[in-house]
């Protein structure tokens, strides 16, 4: 019996040992992927672009974007904003790049005050526009910050999603 327990408690270091060997090499691949860091706010919004069948924007300039966005622009090393040319179109593209990860939440919240009256806004005028205002996107990514409201948000959100890994 002494043989027979001997052999079970070798089979079983041998498996530990291999268990943790192969938990140690996952985690070094695992800790070797990198989050891909756009070069640019306009290096974003080609992506989104690319998944656009059609689009009509309106590039804001900086002083304007301080007149949708309730936050110290400061806070940001650049910014790029499009909203719709169409009036009754809820369409919107926003890509903040921040200077530090702190300002994080201060962005963000301007952004969901954005979103919230957007939706206000559209609820009554145009249904199609109001679900659209309804499921934006907003993706925080580090330094980078984005939120998009359009009809293809499904497949923006993939491609970003890809770009970003």
């Amino acid at each position: 019996m002494k043989i027979k327990t001997k052999v079970y408690l070798s089979a079983l270091s041998f498996i530990l040992a291999a268990i943790v060997l192969c938990s140690c090499s996952r985690l070094n691949l695992l800790s070797k992927k990198t989050i891909f860091e756009p070069d640019s706010p306009k290096q974003v919004a080609q992506k989104i672009f690319e998944v656009l069948e059609e689009y009509d924007f309106i590039k804001l300039s900086k002083e304007s974007v301080a007149l949708y966005y309730d936050f110290d622009l400061s806070l940001c090393e650049s910014c790029l904003v499009y909203i719709s040319n169409k009036e009754n179109s809820a369409d919107e593209i926003a890509i903040f790049n921040l200077k530090d990860n702190e300002s994080n939440e201060s962005v963000i919240s301007a952004i969901k005050q954005r979103a919230e009256i957007k939706k206000q806004t559209y609820q009554s005028i145009n249904s199609s526009e109001y679900e659209k205002a309804n499921t934006p996107i907003l993706i925080n990514n580090n330094n980078y910050i984005v939120y998009v409201v359009s009809s293809q948000s499904k497949e923006i959100s993939s491609k970003l999603n890809d770009f970003y890994s």
